[in-house]
């Protein structure tokens, strides 16, 4: 299959504080078989932020503010995730300081419409001492969540739970250990067997340790890599890409800061050598691996080797991990490019979301890259510089609100037509600074008078480009 070039950089997020990334071990973005796009990030520093959702099918949704600001916490060790069914339900868990730092636990929320609407949060855990480092998936009905808890040692254990049938089940420690763990992750394949990953510091050298359900019972850990040398700054951050007849390609950071590789073709019963993907003298860190049609193993991660602070970087296989293509370079800015998260769509289109500094705070971006004939569908708003979302209510009888972002300051137009192409209001003419917009249009025309119930279209153009979204008036 012949792919497209990489797509702009798309900024996410307009708002005067930081917003963060997860790190490789949870995911900021998955994608489903609905044609839908889920991200997540943590806004605003400190030891607390707001944990924010948006997604995207034809356009990008409005952001949904999913945790208060005295909820999700302020390091990268709290972290966050992101899994989807891939038929609807989607669910997000992220570490939680509402009881004190020092006594942080696990919570979740799930909406069951693609992200649209969300329940209440659910509180995961309940035990003295920290509880951190999410990490989600989803099969069917059913989903698994692996975490770092400090309830029994100082140093850190894996924990395990699952929610089967709508009800979550009982706390399982997968480690029973004396040395430091840290940034455990999680995933599955399609049997229903469930794979977790994560690092262990043991006599001054790291290791990555690997653990699986084989669909009846956790079978002995074991130690899939060590380490010549122990950097005190990496922790090794694991990425777990695992196809859905079982094979495993696992990728992380080493001592050396150079991203590593290995696979199961078996579920994790051998596993290949370790495979080193990195050769540079700037450090390479945070990689984040996905698997597509056709045995294809991506991989994407920041590097500080042109700028000495992080551009995000991408590298593929085409033959399940035998060979490598060189070194793609993503971003090009002078600022620092951190922590991405890589997704694959059905149809093979990936999908990079990253917190990035060029807009003095660290702000999310995305970009895509998709299947040659997907790029050219002209439903698909990735190539345009905004984006113009549905409006809500929709049907409606008294009113509705459009939202849409612009990246800067632009001139914009937005008007409203009826189906034989007859201008019935407008709305917005003039020039607009960068930021996410909403206008409201209360079902009347430029002269004051109610239209009837029917069909109408909604017109932005921007950017020397347009966009139109469909509307309904229902009397």
């Amino acid at each position: 299959m012949c792919f497209a070039q990489w797509g702009p950089d798309v900024r996410l997020t307009y708002t005067g504080s930081n917003c963060s990334t997860t790190p490789p071990s949870g995911r900021s973005v998955v994608s489903d078989t609905s044609g839908f796009l889920h991200v997540v990030w943590k806004q605003g520093g400190g030891l607390s932020g707001d944990l924010w959702y948006r997604r995207r099918r034809v356009g990008w949704d409005f952001p949904i503010l999913l945790a208060e600001s005295t909820a999700i916490g302020g390091d990268l060790n709290t972290s966050f995730s992101v899994a989807t069914d891939g038929f609807g339900d989607v669910y997000v868990a992220w570490g939680d300081v509402r009881f004190g730092y020092s006594n942080s636990e696990i919570y979740c929320r799930t909406s069951t419409d693609d992200g649209g609407n969300w329940g209440p949060e659910v509180r995961l855990t309940n035990a003295p001492g920290r509880s951190v480092s999410p990490s989600l998936v989803a099969l069917g009905t059913t989903v698994h969540v692996v975490w770092l808890d400090y309830r029994a040692t100082p140093t850190g254990q894996v924990y395990y739970k699952r929610k089967a049938s709508g009800i979550w089940g009982q706390d399982t420690a997968l480690t029973a250990d004396s040395d430091t763990l840290s940034y455990p992750t999680i995933a599955c394949d399609s049997s229903g067997r469930v794979f977790v990953a994560w690092w262990r510091a043991r006599n001054r050298k790291g290791e990555m340790w690997f653990k699986r359900y084989n669909g009846a019972s956790w079978e002995p850990g074991i130690r899939l890599s060590q380490d010549t040398l122990l950097n005190g700054w990496s922790p090794y951050l694991p990425s777990l890409a695992v196809s859905g007849d079982g094979v495993i390609n696992l990728f992380w950071n080493s001592g050396n800061e150079e991203i590593y590789y290995k696979k199961s073709s078996d579920g994790g019963a051998t596993w290949g050598p370790d495979v080193r993907l990195t050769y540079d003298l700037a450090e390479s860190w945070w990689p984040s691996g996905a698997t597509g049609p056709g045995g294809r193993v991506q991989v994407v991660w920041a590097d500080g080797r042109t700028n000495g602070m992080g551009d995000i970087f991408f590298k593929e296989s085409t033959d399940g991990g035998q060979s490598w293509s060189p070194d793609s370079q993503l971003t090009t800015d002078s600022s620092e490019s951190w922590c991405p998260t890589l997704a694959v769509d059905p149809s093979g289109g990936l999908h990079v979301v990253w917190m990035d500094s060029r807009d003095t705070v660290f702000q999310v971006y995305y970009k895509s890259r998709a299947p040659l004939g997907i790029e050219g569908d002209s439903t698909s708003f990735e190539r345009l510089s905004y984006s113009l979302f549905q409006s809500a209510p929709n049907p409606w009888a008294s009113g509705t609100r459009i939202s849409y972002a612009l990246p800067h300051e632009t001139q914009v137009v937005l008007r409203v037509y009826n189906p034989t192409g007859q201008l019935v209001r407008s709305l917005i003419h003039g020039k607009e600074s960068a930021g996410f917009k909403q206008v409201a249009w209360d079902g009347r025309d430029d002269g004051g008078r109610r239209v009837p119930s029917g069909v109408y279209f909604l017109k932005l153009e921007a950017l020397g480009q347009s966009a139109v979204q469909k509307v309904v008036v229902v009397r």
